[in-house]
């Protein structure tokens, strides 16, 4: 049976799955496995928070979702069922993808900068000041 995505989610695509999260009906994540097709649509751990129109990206199996602002933000940590030594990524990495069993945990905001630094030339350095909108 085909997940209707809730109004107001999102989805990302996290190795050979697709998820769908938040939405209307709040912190629900579902993710569909192209490797388990027969399967269907599973749910997932639950998000910390109810994201409506959230801006997903997925780095490294992490997921990095941000929804009015960074003090709503949040990162999924899948659980490794593996060694967690590297080695090879064979069948090991393949398993471990069709799993989203893991940890949803606060995101810090960014640091705020004062300035920006530009290397115009391997031996020339500038730096932009935001809060004075001039360059050094």
């Amino acid at each position: 049976m085909p997940l209707v995505a809730p109004p107001g989610s999102t989805a990302v695509a996290v190795g050979s799955s697709i998820c769908v999260l938040g939405g209307q009906y709040g912190d629900v994540f579902h993710y569909f496995s192209f490797r388990q097709p027969a399967e269907g649509w599973k749910e997932a751990t639950r998000m910390l928070k109810k994201p409506l129109l959230p801006s997903v990206v997925a780095v490294d199996r992490n997921i990095y979702i941000c929804f009015w602002g960074w003090k709503r933000s949040e990162l999924f940590i899948p659980s490794s069922s593996g060694s967690g030594n590297g080695g090879d990524s064979g069948k090991e990495e393949e398993e471990e993808d069709e799993e989203f069993s893991g940890t949803w945990c606060p995101l810090e905001p960014p640091p705020k900068r004062e300035r920006i630094l530009v290397v115009f030339s391997p031996f020339v350095l500038h730096a932009y000041h935001l809060k004075y909108k001039s360059w050094e």
